[in-house]
């Protein structure tokens, strides 16, 4: 007979379905050679784990990424991503330093819809800003999405999950198969 055993001190590390590393809860260093590909690339980034999970994740992310020496900006509520909205749709230039960094958005699965298509909209200008040129990778905004385990009932809208689907990482517990006669 088969079945799972649980070590939730052990946490696995999925970056698009495919476990990468385990490592302990209280030290994520593991995990640096794995995130390393994620952290350099300018794609954003959909986070899935236990919400003190995320924020390691994200200053991992961060720590390993071209954007280092900038920001990480916290947006737990809608209202903290308008600044992001504004400036990267307006294409303000004079403004777009405020844009530098890591935006780490939570629990972007909870905001309302006409917020998740903006974020989507955000996310597709950049992508437009980058194929065409205009913006080198230390002035484009790195966008990060974590979602928590607690809202795993709710779901993102179908074009953001799509515009989010270059990179998704999971951090959850690590389970591994033992046989039992």
């Amino acid at each position: 007979m088969s079945r799972t055993e649980s070590n939730p001190d052990r946490v696995a590390l999925h970056v698009n379905g495919h476990l990468l590393a385990v490592a302990q809860e209280a030290g994520f260093h593991a995990f640096e050679g794995a995130l390393r590909g994620v952290a350099l690339s300018d794609s954003p980034v959909l986070i899935r784990a236990k919400d003190h999970h995320c924020g390691d994740l994200v200053h991992r992310l961060h720590k390993l990424g071209r954007r280092k020496q900038q920001p990480v900006h916290q947006c737990r509520h809608p209202e903290e991503a308008e600044r992001l909205f504004r400036i990267i749709l307006t294409a303000d230039d004079d403004e777009n330093h405020e844009a530098l960094g890591t935006w780490a958005l939570h629990q972007v699965e909870a905001w309302p819809r006409e917020m998740q298509l903006n974020l989507h909209r955000v996310l597709e200008q950049l992508d437009q800003s980058r194929l065409h040129g205009r913006l080198r990778h230390e002035r484009i905004p790195r966008v990060v999405v974590l979602q928590s385990d607690h809202h795993s009932s709710t779901s993102l809208e179908p074009e953001l999950a799509a515009r989010l689907s270059y990179f998704s990482v999971e951090a959850r517990p690590h389970s591994k198969r033992s046989l039992r006669s």
